[in-house]
């Protein structure tokens, strides 16, 4: 009588297969992870840069003076009508977990004045992801740059 062994275990071929698969997992998924971050970071550019525009818009539109006013510890950031913490909000944002206010920033609160310009200078620097985000602002222009 003949004996057969019976042999459980996998061959190279399937055992190469299911590693193939699973790189291409790994891959896809790093990839994926990769893009959020990235539109993260462009979706709170894109979002603050289109705020100080409506501030600036307001200001202008209304004849008022509008504050920006960003605060840190709260991670947010709010726009209001007039000079001062009393003024009526007209914009209150959150600012995501994966951004982080940046110390050597000169620049938390300032104003549109009623003609569109800004009644100080300096920047708004931030870190999103780990890389740098700064916004520059300059007296009497009401202008920005945003430098990556």
């Amino acid at each position: 009588m003949e004996t057969r062994h019976k042999e459980s275990g996998f061959t190279l071929i399937e055992v190469m297969i299911v590693l193939l698969v699973l790189s291409i997992f790994i891959v896809i998924a790093s990839s994926v992870s990769v893009t959020a971050d990235r539109n993260l970071a462009e979706s709170f550019e894109n979002q603050l840069s289109q705020d100080l525009h409506y501030a600036q818009l307001k200001a202008i539109t209304d004849k008022t003076y509008i504050q920006f006013q960003l605060l840190p510890a709260e991670s947010r950031y709010v726009i209001r009508m007039g000079t001062g913490v009393s003024g009526k909000i007209l914009l209150e944002r959150r600012i995501p977990e994966q951004v982080e206010f940046n110390s050597n920033s000169s620049l938390q609160s300032f104003r549109y004045t009623p003609v569109g310009n800004t009644n100080t200078f300096g920047s708004m620097r931030f870190f999103v992801n780990g890389d740098h985000l700064a916004f520059h602002f300059y007296l009497a222009r009401g202008r920005f740059t945003i430098e990556k």
